[in-house]
C-alpha cells in the first residue's frame, strides 16, 4: 500500500475509522465511493496532518464500497462491505 493507510469496522452501526500511523508528507484526497463509481464521501488531507477519521457508513445502502486514497500522482484502495 501505497499511503500506509488502513481502516477497520468500529461497531454495529456502521462506522469506519481510516488511519495512517504516519503524518501525511504531502496532500491527498480521501474517497469513499459505491460499486458503481458514485461518490460517497469525500475529504481533502493536508501535507503534516495526520489521517485518523471515523466516517458514518449507517446510511449507505448494502454493497461493496472502496476506500481511495490518492495525490496528483497515485492511488491506493481498499474495498469494504458495508450489511
Amino acid at each position: 500500500d501505497i499511503f500506509n493507510f488502513q481502516f477497520e469496522i468500529l461497531d454495529e452501526v456502521n462506522n469506519i475509522r481510516v488511519v495512517s500511523p504516519n503524518k501525511l508528507n504531502q496532500n491527498m484526497k480521501l474517497e469513499l465511493f459505491n460499486s458503481i463509481g458514485q461518490i460517497q464521501y469525500s475529504k481533502r488531507l493536508f501535507k503534516g496532518g495526520r489521517l485518523n477519521d471515523i466516517i458514518s457508513v449507517s446510511n449507505f445502502a448494502s454493497g461493496i464500497y472502496y476506500i481511495k486514497i490518492s495525490n496528483e500522482e497515485k492511488s491506493s484502495i481498499q474495498q469494504f462491505v458495508v450489511r
